[in-house]
Protein backbone atom coordinates (compact mmCIF):
# COMPACT_ATOMS: atom_id res chain seq x y z
CA UNK A 1 0.00 0.00 0.00
CA UNK A 2 1.27 3.60 -1.03
CA UNK A 3 0.68 6.48 1.03
CA UNK A 4 1.81 10.09 0.19
CA UNK A 5 3.27 12.65 2.10
CA UNK A 6 0.59 14.16 3.24
CA UNK A 7 -1.51 10.48 4.04
CA UNK A 8 1.94 9.59 5.96
CA UNK A 9 1.65 13.10 8.19
CA UNK A 10 -1.89 12.54 8.88
CA UNK A 11 -1.20 9.12 10.23
CA UNK A 12 1.93 10.57 12.25
CA UNK A 13 -0.31 13.46 13.71
CA UNK A 14 -3.51 11.65 14.46
CA UNK A 15 -1.94 8.80 16.48
CA UNK A 16 0.18 11.38 18.85
CA UNK A 17 -0.48 11.86 22.32
CA UNK A 18 0.46 13.91 24.90
CA UNK A 19 1.67 11.82 27.76
CA UNK A 20 5.64 11.10 28.38
CA UNK A 21 6.86 7.54 29.19
CA UNK A 22 5.52 8.09 32.90
CA UNK A 23 1.98 8.75 32.17
CA UNK A 24 1.97 12.37 32.82
CA UNK A 25 1.65 15.32 30.50
CA UNK A 26 4.63 17.22 28.59
CA UNK A 27 6.28 19.70 30.52
CA UNK A 28 7.74 22.46 28.90
CA UNK A 29 11.72 22.17 28.63
CA UNK A 30 12.08 25.57 29.23
CA UNK A 31 9.89 26.22 32.76
CA UNK A 32 9.10 22.39 33.94
CA UNK A 33 5.41 23.12 33.66
CA UNK A 34 2.88 21.62 31.94
CA UNK A 35 3.02 22.38 28.13
CA UNK A 36 0.21 23.00 25.71
CA UNK A 37 -0.39 21.89 22.07
CA UNK A 38 0.99 25.32 20.83
CA UNK A 39 4.31 24.68 22.84
CA UNK A 40 4.88 20.72 21.85
CA UNK A 41 2.96 20.37 18.65
CA UNK A 42 1.09 17.44 18.29
CA UNK A 43 2.15 15.51 21.29
CA UNK A 44 4.40 12.77 21.43
CA UNK A 45 4.75 9.91 18.41
CA UNK A 46 3.66 6.36 18.83
CA UNK A 47 5.42 4.13 15.78
CA UNK A 48 2.92 1.69 16.65
CA UNK A 49 -0.18 3.12 16.69
CA UNK A 50 1.00 4.93 13.28
CA UNK A 51 0.71 1.57 11.33
CA UNK A 52 -2.89 1.19 12.03
CA UNK A 53 -4.36 4.52 12.53
CA UNK A 54 -8.15 5.04 12.86
CA UNK A 55 -7.61 8.03 10.97
CA UNK A 56 -6.14 9.25 7.96
CA UNK A 57 -6.77 12.18 6.03
CA UNK A 58 -5.24 12.23 2.23
CA UNK A 59 -4.16 15.82 0.20
CA UNK A 60 -3.20 16.50 -3.47
CA UNK A 61 -3.19 18.96 -5.64
CA UNK A 62 -6.73 20.55 -5.72
CA UNK A 63 -6.63 20.80 -1.92
CA UNK A 64 -3.54 22.95 -1.92
CA UNK A 65 -5.19 25.21 -4.74
CA UNK A 66 -8.61 25.13 -2.62
CA UNK A 67 -6.67 26.49 0.41
CA UNK A 68 -4.64 29.13 -1.29
CA UNK A 69 -7.75 30.22 -3.13
CA UNK A 70 -9.26 30.53 0.43
CA UNK A 71 -6.69 32.85 1.48
CA UNK A 72 -6.89 35.22 -1.31
CA UNK A 73 -4.32 33.74 -3.69
CA UNK A 74 -5.28 33.90 -7.61
CA UNK A 75 -3.89 30.70 -9.98
CA UNK A 76 -1.35 33.13 -11.61
CA UNK A 77 0.16 34.59 -7.97
CA UNK A 78 0.46 30.70 -7.44
CA UNK A 79 1.94 29.87 -10.65
CA UNK A 80 4.39 33.03 -10.01
CA UNK A 81 5.59 32.06 -6.37
CA UNK A 82 6.25 28.18 -8.15
CA UNK A 83 8.34 29.73 -10.53
CA UNK A 84 10.61 31.62 -8.55
CA UNK A 85 10.26 28.58 -6.23
CA UNK A 86 11.83 25.87 -9.00
CA UNK A 87 14.13 28.88 -9.95
CA UNK A 88 16.18 29.28 -7.02
CA UNK A 89 16.29 25.47 -6.24
CA UNK A 90 17.76 24.96 -9.12
CA UNK A 91 20.33 27.39 -8.70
Amino acid sequence: MYWSTAATKSALVTTTHNLDNFDKNIKDLANGEESTPFIHGAGLIDPNSTLNPELVSDMDTSDYIAFLCTIGCDSYEHMQGQHVWEQQRAS
